[in-house]
């Protein structure tokens, strides 16, 4: 079968929202051998993946680039991403569609079905197929270690223990997305984290590691003292990678921490209200799917609304 080409062009938010689109596309190419994958959407994250260290284009399966030595000048980097967008900009608003190239406009209200075999005939059409989007459907579970692989880190900085918990303390945006559901008071998180200090008292040299974006409101608090605790000032790669590392992650839905606790070692217990007990939540065991029910819908309401209102 001849080689098809699928290129992602846009930036669907940031780190969590990028790598989560992506990996539903690397899941479907290891699936169907025939397609191939350009995303030049990362940018802007030189230094944290091999793959895209070597590779700026971001193709899977992986190729090596001969011109990698470039990929360390931002310039470089953010052309390769501005010329895939604007040729997804031109072939969509001229409506360019035969068999060489097309475009695929999966708005923030619609998901692409990449296991539905109608999408799959649709993309195989076309050589190059440019697509803009952010909800996917894909046997992206099935292929975990694959896309562990290809989200490999370039450094990492390990975080040692026997026995690792972490929270991810999100709040900044949260106060205004989907309403503020899941913007919850710092009382509330320190109320948790007691919680878990209780409930993993047991295990031999546990830590438990706050990650946050919101460090200033975090320091000075007596109950954060505790020696099981560890509450550094860590930028949002560091605070991931910290992430990735932990034997399980306590957080509100975000795509930050279900990519992290997914590239990592597959455990989250999701946060959803503020009455939640530690001792009565379960691990996550479909994160992505999980992830989707709790957010999707409010998300595509949010979009629906803002829409209507621009169209005043």
């Amino acid at each position: 079968m001849q080689i098809r080409y699928i290129i992602l062009c846009d930036k669907p938010g940031r780190l969590g929202n990028r790598i989560l689109w992506h990996a539903h596309f690397v899941a479907f190419a290891k699936a169907h051998p025939h397609f191939r994958i350009i995303n030049a959407s990362f940018d802007n994250y030189y230094g944290i993946f091999k793959s895209f260290d070597k590779d700026p284009l971001g193709r899977f399966p992986e190729k090596a680039n001969l011109l990698s030595f470039l990929s360390k000048f931002r310039f470089y980097r953010k052309l390769l991403f501005l010329t895939t967008y604007a040729a997804y900009r031109i072939i969509n608003r001229f409506k360019i569609d035969n068999d060489w190239v097309t475009s695929f406009d999966y708005d923030y209200d619609k998901t692409i079905d990449l296991k539905n075999q109608q999408v799959i005939n649709q993309l195989s059409k076309t050589k190059f197929n440019f697509i803009r989007g952010f909800w996917c459907n894909s046997d992206i579970k099935n292929h975990i270690e694959t896309i562990k692989q290809h989200f490999k880190f370039s450094k990492s900085t390990p975080i040692g223990g026997s026995y690792n918990i972490g929270v991810h303390i999100r709040r900044t945006d949260y106060k205004y997305l989907l309403k503020g559901k899941y913007y919850f008071d710092i009382s509330t998180y320190v109320k948790w984290i007691e919680q878990i200090i209780e409930k993993y008292k047991v295990e031999a040299d546990s830590k438990i590691f706050i990650c946050s974006d919101c460090f200033d409101e975090l320091y000075n608090i007596p109950e954060l003292s505790h020696p099981q605790i560890r509450l550094e000032n860590r930028f949002m790669i560091e605070d991931f990678d910290c992430l990735m590392q932990c034997d399980i992650i306590y957080a509100v839905p975000s795509t930050f921490s279900a990519m992290a606790a997914f590239l990592g070692q597959n455990k989250l217990i999701f946060l959803e209200n503020e009455g939640d007990e530690i001792h009565k939540l379960v691990v996550s065991t479909h994160i992505i799917e999980d992830f989707y029910a709790l957010t999707k819908s409010d998300f595509i309401e949010m979009y629906t609304n803002s829409t209507r209102n621009e169209n005043i």
